[in-house]
């Protein structure tokens, strides 16, 4: 029979700004060898070192948050698989623009049309942008193509410019308009979460009031 001891520590941590309560417990199997566990409200996550190359406070010391998060929660990501269409409209307005004075200033385009186009793009918004073909930059869809008209067709040589295609047109979109996507609420409160577990285990000295030591 084998019998082994190690020393837990628990530290509960409170009044914190929007975030309830923590609970932080670590479990110092060897030097270089622990075990810590996060709960916050009805969550906990775990996560075991077996060669942190010192000490706990070492440890925490030395990694980023973002690596942290990942070995509590291995394989969560910052963001989710939905499009953040909102930041795309954004980002696509303001690269047109530069499009625009662009083709002002060479003279491409007259003063009018510059206006006209400048203009239209307050009713352009992106609705759905799911990859439909191989490449992903035809996969854009535009609600209302009501948009174009023969000022636009100049930009990006419609043949039709009512019928909304342009291959010229979809590939400025994938060099221009990257994709964005929304942020993963749950990736982002465990950062919060991991912050505090961090500052608190980084610290020199913790309180004994909020210290349980036991064997």
């Amino acid at each position: 029979m084998k019998i082994e001891e190690s020393l837990i520590k628990q530290i509960k941590i409170s009044a914190l700004e929007r975030l309830d309560p923590i609970t932080i417990i670590v479990e110092d199997v060897a030097h270089g060898k622990a075990h810590v566990t996060i709960k916050c409200y009805d969550k906990s996550w775990t996560s075991y070192w077996g060669a942190m190359g010192g000490s706990v406070k070492d440890f925490f010391t030395r990694c980023n948050v973002h690596y942290l998060v990942n070995c509590f929660d291995r394989g969560i990501s910052p963001t989710t698989d939905e499009k953040d269409v909102h930041e795309m409209t954004k980002t696509f307005h303001k690269k047109i623009r530069e499009l625009i004075l662009e083709k002002r200033r060479d003279e491409y385009i007259s003063k009018i049309e510059a206006r006209g186009l400048w203009n239209h793009l307050d009713y352009i918004r992106f609705y759905n942008v799911i990859p439909e073909h191989d490449h992903e930059c035809f996969s854009w869809n535009i609600d209302s193509w009501d948009f174009i008209s023969e000022y636009w067709s100049k930009l990006f040589h419609y043949e039709n410019y009512w019928s909304g295609e342009s291959e010229e047109f979809q590939y400025w979109l994938w060099e221009n308009v990257p994709f964005v996507y929304e942020r993963n609420h749950e990736y982002d409160y465990l950062c919060r979460i991991v912050e505090v577990v961090k500052k608190v285990l980084s610290e020199e000295e913790v309180s004994d009031k909020n210290i349980k030591d036991f064997k």
